[in-house]
C-alpha cells in the first residue's frame, strides 16, 4: 500500500468526530500518507475541520482527495527524477546568428533573418528563396528543383493559410506562375494586396510527422518554451505541453513523452519511429538560441517535421517576433 484515502458516509449509529478521532490516532505512527473524505452534513463540518488541525488532508467529496492525491504523486515523481543539465551543443554559431540579427527592431524577423538564425544555432531548414514577381519564383523553383512550395512573405499577416497564402507541390514552372498569381489574388480579393512583401519559394519536404516547437512568455515565469503535435491545426488539438527556460536535456526529453499525441512519434499503425533523439536537440537548440536573443519574445517552428529515426528534423515553417530585450 502506498497510501490510504478513508471515506466515512455518517449512518445512525456512527459519528463523524469518533471517526475523526479515530484517523487521527492511526495517523500519527502512520508511515504511509493518510487522506479522508467525509460525505454528508450532521457533524460532518466539526470532523473535517478536527482532521485538518490534525494536518490531515480532509476533503468533503472523494474525487478532489483522489486528485490531490495524484497530484502529490506527480510533485514526489518529479522530485526524483534525474536532475539533468544545460548540455553544451555543437555546431552552434552565436556571432553569425547575432550579425544577421537586425538591431533596434521590434515586429516579426524577415524569413530570410530566421533561416539565418536557425541555420546558426543548427536548426535545418529546406532549400529556399524570397521572390517579388512570378517569374522570379520560376526562376527560383528551377534553381531549387521541382516540386516546390509557394508561401506568402508578410510582416503584418501571421496565419498565412488563412488568406490561402500558402501553395504546395507546384510541379512545374506553369504551376509556379499560377501559384504566384493566385496568391496576388487571394490577398487582393480579400483588401490586403498591400500587405504582400513577396512569396517564398521552397523545396518540398514529404513524410514525417508535423510537430510544433515555440517560445513565448507568461507573466511570473519568463521564457516558456513550447512542444507539441503542429501544423495548420496546432491551435485546434492544444496539445502542446510547456517548459520554464533555460531546459535540461531531461526536460526536452519529458516533453516529447507528455504530449497526447506521443503515439505519432512512435510509429502509429506501422509508420515509422521518427527521429526522437533529433526532435529533443532542436527543442534544446531553440532553447539555446532564445538565452542567447533576450530580444526574442515569440518563436514558432510549425510544422517542424520529424523524420524517420537518423534522418533528423526540418524547420518547414518559421517566424520570430523581437522586441526590447527580456527582463
Amino acid at each position: 500500500m502506498d497510501a490510504l484515502l478513508v471515506l466515512f458516509v455518517p449512518t445512525i449509529v456512527t459519528e463523524a468526530k469518533a471517526m475523526a478521532a479515530a484517523v487521527e490516532r492511526a495517523a500519527k505512527d502512520a508511515t504511509k500518507p493518510i487522506l479522508a473524505s467525509v460525505i454528508g452534513t450532521h457533524g460532518v463540518p466539526e470532523a473535517l475541520a478536527a482532521l485538518r488541525n490534525a494536518r490531515i488532508p480532509a476533503y468533503a467529496f472523494p474525487e478532489p482527495a483522489v486528485l490531490a492525491l495524484a497530484r502529490a504523486v506527480r510533485y514526489g515523481n518529479w522530485l526524483a527524477r534525474p536532475e539533468g543539465h544545460v548540455p553544451a551543443l555543437e555546431r552552434v554559431d552565436a556571432a553569425a546568428a547575432r550579425a544577421a540579427f537586425p538591431t533596434g527592431r521590434e515586429g516579426w524577423l524577415a524569413p530570410d533573418v530566421v533561416s539565418a538564425l536557425l541555420a546558426a544555432y543548427g536548426l535545418r531548414g529546406p532549400r529556399g528563396l524570397v521572390v517579388r514577381d512570378a517569374e522570379a519564383a520560376v526562376a527560383a523553383a528551377e534553381r531549387i528543383g521541382y516540386p516546390v512550395a509557394l508561401k506568402l512573405v508578410s510582416e503584418r499577416i501571421v496565419h498565412k493559410t488563412e488568406v490561402g497564402g500558402v501553395l504546395l507541390d507546384l510541379g512545374d514552372a506553369d504551376a509556379v506562375r499560377r501559384a504566384y498569381r493566385a496568391l496576388e489574388r487571394n490577398l487582393s480579393e480579400r483588401g490586403l494586396a498591400d500587405a504582400m512583401e513577396g512569396a517564398l519559394v521552397q523545396e518540398m519536404v514529404r513524410g514525417g510527422v508535423e510537430t510544433y516547437v515555440g517560445m513565448t512568455e507568461a507573466p511570473g515565469f519568463g521564457a516558456l518554451l513550447a512542444f507539441g503535435i503542429g501544423g495548420v491545426n496546432v491551435e485546434v488539438w492544444k496539445d502542446v505541453v510547456f517548459r520554464v527556460h533555460p531546459l535540461t536535456d531531461v526536460d526536452a526529453r519529458e516533453m516529447l513523452d507528455r504530449i497526447r499525441g506521443r503515439a505519432l512519434l512512435d510509429g502509429f499503425r506501422g509508420a515509422p519511429c521518427v527521429d526522437k533523439s533529433a526532435l529533443a536537440e532542436a527543442i534544446l537548440r531553440v532553447d539555446r538560441l532564445v538565452a542567447d536573443f533576450p530580444e526574442i519574445h515569440e518563436l514558432d517552428l510549425n510544422p517542424l517535421v520529424a523524420l524517420p529515426e537518423g534522418r533528423g528534423v526540418v524547420a518547414l515553417d518559421a517566424r520570430i517576433r523581437v522586441g526590447p530585450p527580456r527582463a
